[in-house]
């Protein structure tokens, strides 16, 4: 079964670490420009967590000052026993950040995403498995950290809501024809964390 959980304690404590990290980091280095670091027409890979499940490979194209925003992850399951095939999980996000502050080197942002899980999962009817397609809908803030023009962190929290398909769910905490609303709890005490290459 192809499922889409929540990071473990350790991957928690990682965030944490983290986090904590960049904070020190910030706290302690001097601002090395006099203006916000530009994004527009300029282009950004690396990873990011959504409140709302998906996580993994992020593109970003900046436009003035909103930043559009496509999330992809996948997981494969193979068995070695020949009872239950192979399932292949598809998590994907679309969506935007405005940039509603900017600072020398940090910008708070405030967007929407339309978030798409695939994969197979406990059939409702209590009988096998079932291949499932299931969608949420986030509003994510976030706080991103610049300490080179080229580079950023951020966090992520806010609203999720997540809509439970009738033949099955790839959520924990997510019932069948139910929804669940998360508020402003992240995937850790620092929320989603994020970091991402720019360059152009």
């Amino acid at each position: 079964m192809s499922t889409v959980r929540r990071p473990s304690a350790s991957r928690r404590a990682a965030g944490a670490l983290v986090a904590l990290v960049c904070a020190t980091a910030v706290l302690g280095a001097g601002p090395r420009r006099a203006e916000a670091v530009p994004l527009d027409g300029r282009y950004g890979v690396g990873y990011a967590q959504a409140i709302g499940g998906p996580a993994g490979l992020a593109i970003n194209l900046g436009l003035g000052n909103f930043i559009v925003e496509t999330l992809l992850g996948f997981q494969y399951e193979s068995f070695g026993d020949t009872g239950r095939a192979s399932a292949l999980g598809l998590n994907a996000g679309v969506g935007g950040h405005f940039q509603v502050l900017r600072a020398q080197r940090a910008s708070l942002t405030a967007g929407a995403r339309l978030n798409l899980l695939t994969g197979r999962a406990d059939a409702a009817t209590g009988q096998g498995t079932t291949d499932v397609f299931q969608w949420g809908v986030d509003l994510p803030v976030r706080v991103y950290w610049f300490p080179d023009e080229h580079l950023s962190i951020h966090s992520e929290f806010g609203l999720s809501l997540q809509l439970g398909p009738a033949d099955g769910v790839l959520t924990d905490g997510l019932t069948p024809n139910g929804f669940k609303l998360d508020g402003f709890g992240g995937t850790s005490f620092f929320g989603g964390l994020g970091l991402t290459f720019w360059w152009g």
